[in-house]
C-alpha cells in the first residue's frame, strides 16, 4: 500500500536547532549568514509563519481552551500536557526544516520570534538562542533610516501590511527595541544555559573571538569561514556615512546627530534598558542644560503659538527651535531669501531691521530663548523698540520671550527677568 506520509515517508529532526533572535536592524541578518559559513549548520530565509501560528500565546490558548471544554476532550483524556502538547507542535515544523536543511543543523532568525522565545523553548526543547544585542541607539537610526532606501509606494505597502511596525516613526522604534531587548534579557536569566547574548559591537570588534565563543556554546568545532565572512560583510547598512571598513560604521554615535526631543524620547523610552543592557550609565543619558531649555521653550511655544503661526527665532541657525509640532519656524537675523543670514547685528539699527525683514517676509511671531536676551542688553533700546511696536505675550516662563508682530496694541504683560550676559 502507498505510504499515507505523501510529502515526509521518513520523518527526520534536527535535535538542537538555533534561533537567532533580537531587535530588528540588531544584526541577525548577518550573524546567521555568517553562521551559515559553517559546514555543519543551514539558514534559509526569515520564515515569520511560527508567530502567525503559535505567536502571542495563541498555543497555549489552544490548549487551556481544549481542557477546559466541560464534556471532555481528547488532550485532557489522554493525559497530554501543556510541554507535551507544544513539543509535538514542534516537531511537526522541526520536520520540515529538516527537510530541506540537507542533514545540517538548521537556523532560523526571524526578529519577531524574539516576543514567542518562552513557547519556542518549549516547542523545541533541545533548541539554542543566539540573542544579538546592538546598542539602541543605533538600531533606532537604522530603524528610521532604511525606510529611506524604500520607494514611496513601497514603503507604504509595507507600513500598510505591516511588515515594519518598527519604522514608521522614532517613538515606535524606540519601544521596540526595548520591548525585544528586555524579554530576550529576561529569557537568558531564566534559561542561562541555552541562550547567548552576542553584543553587535564586540562581535565587530573582534570576530574571531566572539565566533569561537558562540562555537563553543552551542557546541560545533571552529572553523574560520564563519568569522572570515563577517568581516567583510554587512547587510543593508543605513549609516548616512559609508566607510570601506565595515567596523567603522558600527562605531558611529547617532546620539550626537539627535535633536533634544529626539533625545528625551529616547531616554524615556528605552533609557532603562540600554542602561540594562550595559550600553551606557545613567549619567550618559542626561540631556545638556540646553538640551533642556530647548524642550522647554518648545512646550511654551507649542502651547502659546496658533497652528498655523509663522515665527522667527533669535538662535545662531540652529534648527531644533524651528519646528514646533506642525509649525515650521525660521532663525533670526534673516536675509532677503528667509534664510539664516549667519550672523548677529553690528549694531542696533541692524537689531531693529532684521525685524522688519522679517515681518515684510511674512514672520508672526519672534521668539526669543532666553540664550539670547543678550540682545536686550547688547543693543541698546533694541528692547524698547519692540515693546513700543509690538505686544509681548504674556506666558508663564522665563525661558523665552515671544513678541507678536501683528499685534501692535501691548498686551498686560509679565516682565521677564533678562539674563546677563
Amino acid at each position: 500500500m502507498p505510504s499515507s506520509q505523501k510529502f515526509f515517508p521518513q520523518i527526520e529532526l534536527c535535535a538542537d536547532p538555533i534561533f537567532v533572535i533580537g531587535s530588528d536592524r540588531s544584526g541577525t541578518t548577518i550573524l546567521v549568514r555568517s553562521l551559515s559559513q559553517h559546514s555543519v549548520l543551514w539558514s534559509s530565509a526569515e520564515t515569520d509563519y511560527l508567530f502567525h501560528l503559535f505567536g502571542e500565546g495563541r498555543a497555549s490558548k489552544a490548549y487551556r481552551w481544549a481542557i477546559k471544554r466541560p464534556s471532555g476532550n481528547w488532550l485532557k483524556k489522554e493525559n497530554v500536557s501543556k510541554p507535551e502538547f507544544l513539543e509535538a507542535l514542534g516537531i511537526g515544523i522541526n520536520c520540515l526544516f529538516t527537510s530541506r536543511s540537507r542533514g545540517k543543523r538548521w537556523m532560523d532568525h526571524t526578529p519577531g520570534y524574539t516576543m514567542m522565545v518562552d513557547i519556542l523553548a518549549d516547542m523545541f526543547p533541545g533548541a539554542y538562542f543566539l540573542h544579538m544585542l546592538r546598542d539602541g541607539r543605533r538600531v533606532v537610526h537604522s530603524m528610521i533610516n532604511i525606510m529611506n532606501t524604500f520607494k514611496p509606494d513601497a514603503r507604504q505597502r509595507m507600513i500598510d501590511e505591516g511588515y515594519v511596525p518598527g519604522y514608521v516613526d522614532f517613538g515606535t522604534a524606540c519601544r521596540r527595541w526595548s520591548l525585544f531587548v528586555e524579554k530576550a534579557l529576561d529569557f537568558e536569566l531564566s534559561h542561562p544555559d541555552r541562550v547567548k547574548t552576542i553584543r553587535n559591537e564586540e562581535i565587530t570588534e573582534d570576530p574571531e573571538r566572539s565566533f569561537r565563543e558562540i562555537f563553543d556554546f552551542i557546541k560545533v568545532p571552529y572553523e574560520k569561514e564563519p568569522d572570515e565572512f563577517f568581516r567583510h560583510n554587512r547587510i543593508s547598512s543605513s549609516f548616512a556615512k559609508p566607510s570601506a571598513d565595515p567596523s567603522v560604521r558600527e562605531k558611529l554615535d547617532p546620539w550626537q546627530d539627535w535633536d533634544a526631543e529626539q533625545k528625551r524620547t529616547f531616554v524615556e523610552l528605552a533609557g532603562p534598558t540600554l542602561v540594562r543592557s550595559g550600553f551606557a550609565q545613567e549619567e550618559d543619558l542626561v540631556l545638556s542644560d540646553y538640551e533642556q531649555l530647548v524642550l522647554r521653550v518648545k512646550e511654551v511655544a507649542s502651547a502659546t503659538l496658533p497652528e498655523n503661526a509663522r515665527f522667527a527665532v533669535v538662535n545662531n541657525g540652529d534648527l531644533q527651535l524651528l519646528k514646533v509640532g506642525s509649525r515650521r519656524g525660521r532663525s533670526l537675523p534673516q536675509n532677503q531669501e528667509g534664510e539664516y543670514s549667519g550672523g548677529d547685528p553690528a549694531d542696533t539699527e541692524e537689531a531693529q531691521a532684521s525685524v522688519q525683514l522679517a515681518k515684510t517676509q511674512g514672520t508672526d511671531y519672534i521668539l526669543f530663548p532666553s540664550t539670547a536676551y543678550w540682545w536686550f542688553e547688547h543693543y541698546p533700546g533694541f528692547k524698547q523698540y519692540l515693546e513700543s511696536r509690538y505686544s509681548r505675550l504674556e506666558i508663564p516662563s522665563e525661558d523665552c520671550i515671544i513678541f507678536d508682530l501683528g499685534n501692535s496694541s501691548p498686551h498686560t504683560r509679565v516682565d521677564v527677568p533678562v539674563a546677563n550676559g
